[in-house]
């Protein structure tokens, strides 16, 4: 599981609770600051200790399992996809933060561009879903209409999209 991953079950389980994230920060001894960019999905790194102190507090266990299936992992396949013919590759990081804050990185925006506009939409499609399932409601749409203005993106391709997220 990704940080970012993780994140989106805390703040889950920390909302169903009625906490605050300034309440759980001060429970688990953090900073309400790295609670808003754990739940974000901004933090790059943090330590073991400090996330399990945050899962603990939210009635979470961290546990080391095989899963029996797994889903495709898209991300990795969008940012691989994103990067063929490029001589530097499209982080899954750098994927993530452009489609949740809306802003493609300067050097990055062929890589999007390539991503968006020559990857069969179904692709595209379940890609956006499964990222939709990862950030706080909203984020992704907002961030893909934005990306999608900055880009010069189809509006009939984003149209699809926007309806499957």
């Amino acid at each position: 599981m990704r940080l970012f991953e993780l994140g989106a079950r805390i703040r889950a389980a920390r909302e169903a609770r009625e906490m605050s994230q300034a309440a759980l920060a001060d429970a688990a001894g953090v900073s309400r600051v790295t609670i808003s960019q754990l739940e974000g999905g901004w933090l790059r790194d943090l330590g073991y200790a400090k996330v399990e102190a945050i899962a603990r507090c939210v009635g979470l266990t961290l546990a080391a399992i095989t899963r029996p299936t797994r889903d495709p992992d898209l991300l990795a396949m969008a940012a691989t996809t994103a990067s063929v013919g490029f001589r530097t590759k499209l982080s899954t990081q750098e994927l993530v933060e452009a489609l949740m804050k809306g802003q493609a990185p300067s050097a990055r925006r062929p890589h999007l561009r390539r991503l968006f506009e020559d990857s069969p939409a179904e692709f595209v499609r379940r890609f956006l879903v499964q990222m939709n399932r990862l950030g706080p409601p909203g984020r992704v749409r907002r961030g893909l209409a934005r990306l999608a203005v900055e880009l010069d993106l189809p509006s009939d391709r984003v149209n699809e999209w926007m309806n499957a997220v």
